[in-house]
């Protein structure tokens, strides 16, 4: 019936996104038991229910190695421009803010 379908079709996605992760990202997951027959519709919506939360985790691994790669490739881009001595203008406000309230105070002129 329609339970089965969804069922294979999660079991389907599951296994693409496990394979993607394994493959490029080199991420490993233990096999997910997904029996040939169901016994009865309990059954189905238990396997359903597990693989929901199965895919759930899948994509919470996307997400980590999208932070990861987004930090990773801030990071390189600061050290970039840092390296090639060029500061974002924010960057040097802040410096210069800092710069400002290290002399005051050796010169004891905080307001």
């Amino acid at each position: 019936g329609l339970l089965q379908i969804v069922t294979s079709s999660l079991f389907s996605a599951l296994s693409l996104m496990h394979q993607e992760l394994s493959t490029a990202w080199k991420r490993d997951f233990p096999q997910f038991f997904y029996p040939d027959e169901f016994l009865d519709i309990a059954d189905m919506f238990l396997s359903a229910k597990l693989l929901v939360r199965e895919i759930q985790m899948a994509l919470d691994n996307f997400h980590e190695i999208k932070r990861e790669i987004h930090l990773y490739h801030n990071e390189s881009v600061v050290r970039a421009r840092v390296g090639a001595g060029v500061l974002a203008d924010d960057a040097q406000v802040v410096h210069r803010g800092h710069e400002a309230a290290s002399s005051a105070g050796k010169t004891g002129n905080i307001s």
